[in-house]
């Protein structure tokens, strides 16, 4: 049960996770970067985002196995979490800009 709750709040964080950024990158980041010809900036900055919300939740899912799984195996857990998490935010990152190059 516990297992299961984990990947239900992870796919959770995940599906917020990703809303943040695909708003962040069409609202916000075209306050900070105007010009249409940065985008090697735009990159950067959903990078920086993106990895900004993926130790967010490697906080939060470390301090939510801590009590159940041990110090160390809440950072193994929360390790092998947070590499799944940053592959699908590169992914998604990837398939945002695809069409600008």
């Amino acid at each position: 049960m516990k297992q299961a709750g984990y990947i239900f709040f992870n796919i959770i964080y995940q599906l917020v996770a990703i809303w943040f950024l695909v708003v962040a990158n069409a609202y916000l980041n075209i306050w900070v970067i105007p010009y249409k010809g940065y985008t090697f900036f735009k990159i950067l900055l959903l990078l920086a985002e993106a990895a900004v919300v993926i130790i967010m939740i490697n906080m939060i899912n470390r301090l939510a196995l801590h009590n159940s799984e041990g110090r160390e195996g809440s950072i193994k857990i929360a390790g092998r979490t947070s590499k799944i998490n940053s592959v699908i935010v590169f992914l998604l990152v990837v398939m945002v800009y695809w069409d600008v190059f």
